[in-house]
């Protein structure tokens, strides 16, 4: 389940300089062997110039082999990142979601093609989510069409939640070029998205709690502080997640992850109708021009209350007590990377909202100490238009 989240196959397919590149890079990292990671360099460089070549051949590019191997070079960019700037870790995934639409969703309903299109989503939607851009993956076709042979996990369901994130973000710019009666109505659009949305992460949740007799998870002691070279720093969570399953683990805090980054937007989305409100309030006249904003003349329409949902600091927080589990040693470097994007899309959650300074720190040095187990793009990886999750 853990192998879904970063694009590893089931079942290893034909070794190919990209493959033999990532693997000589792991080992090389595990005993540091400085050969080890020359060769991985050599056969990085061979694996480029032959997916080149493959993507340039009609029938090659189709094969399973040139997918998995697209996946490989882009895993061992996270490892190694060699350029040292995250240029190459992105042109792999825009690459990704070119190669998968080329093939078809046909190519990946069964089998390796299948397996691999798991792999894939994750870090194709993080990719267009990081530049506010929809994605194919959102297509119907692309949301049934790879599952015809085999039912959904909880996993893939919650991804199928976090799919339609780039699909409202890029809007929420338009707000700004929008007059205030435009404005208000697009609001009340994303903010109908933002609910539905919401609705099936709740019968997803509800799925998930139902499907164990015993606990999906308990709390121990932390052993890991990520904060603990830092001075009269104490552990924010001294108390972190055990859960009984590497699925479950999985499916809940990409969940949390999601709902904290969408509780996080459907408060900027209120705040900014409430703004609006304000407005019209001193502009009746104009708000009685426009009643498809109105409930009766003279009052815009309430928006159903948050209630829990004003508290994504707490979906945060169950995000930031599940990471000590990924990163225990058996699970090595999957495990590590796994947890990667839930992280990243809680610091889009916070990074527009005061008083998270602290938690935010603390999820940075999360990333701090899974890219010291492996993952050196995350040295150099800089969120550039990073979506923003407030509308002021």
């Amino acid at each position: 389940m853990l192998s879904q989240w970063v694009g590893i196959p089931d079942e290893p397919l034909m070794a190919t300089p990209a493959h033999i590149a990532l693997a000589a890079s792991v080992i090389g990292r595990e005993r540091q062997d400085s050969s080890l990671l020359y060769l991985g360099l050599k056969c990085y460089t061979q694996g480029l110039n032959q997916l080149r070549r493959a993507l340039r051949h009609p029938l090659f590019m189709e094969e399973d082999s040139t997918l998995a191997a697209c996946m490989a070079l882009n895993l061992y960019e996270t490892i190694e990142c060699p350029s040292k700037v995250s240029d190459g870790y992105s042109s792999h995934c825009h690459g990704l979601l070119a190669l998968i639409q080329a093939r078809g969703v046909e190519r990946h309903s069964s089998g390796a093609g299948h397996r691999l299109f798991l792999g894939i989503r994750v870090p194709g939607i993080l990719y267009v989510l990081n530049r506010s851009a929809s994605t194919i993956l959102f297509d119907p076709l692309w949301m049934d069409g790879p599952w015809k042979e085999s039912p959904k996990t909880h996993l893939d369901r919650v991804i199928d939640c976090l799919v339609a994130a780039p699909g409202i973000l890029e809007r929420v710019p338009l707000l700004a070029y929008l007059d205030p009666h435009q404005q208000a109505e697009l609001v009340l659009e994303l903010v109908d998205e933002c609910w539905q949305v919401d609705n099936k992460l709740d019968m997803i949740d509800s799925e998930i709690q139902s499907s164990s007799l015993s606990p999906l998870y308990t709390t121990v002691p932390s052993q890991i502080n990520p904060l603990a070279d830092q001075d009269d720093c104490i552990n924010m969570f001294p108390l972190v997640f055990s859960f009984s399953e590497p699925a479950i683990a999985s499916a809940l805090i990409l969940l949390w992850a999601t709902r904290s980054m969408l509780w996080s937007g459907l408060g900027g989305l209120y705040k900014h109708y409430e703004m609006l409100r304000g407005y019209y309030s001193l502009n009746s006249a104009l708000l009685n021009e426009h009643t498809s904003i109105c409930e009766h003349s003279g009052s815009m329409k309430c928006l159903p209350a948050l209630e829990h949902r004003e508290d994504y600091l707490s979906m945060a927080h169950n995000v930031c007590q599940s990471i000590e589990y990924f990163l225990q040693d058996d699970m090595g470097m999957i495990g590590a990377l796994s947890v990667t994007p839930a992280i990243g899309l809680v610091l889009d959650a916070l990074k527009n909202w005061t008083n998270n300074s602290e938690e935010s720190k603390w999820l940075h040095a999360s990333l701090g100490l899974i890219g010291r187990k492996g993952a050196r793009v995350l040295d150099y990886y800089t969120r550039q238009n990073s979506p923003s999750n407030t509308v002021t």
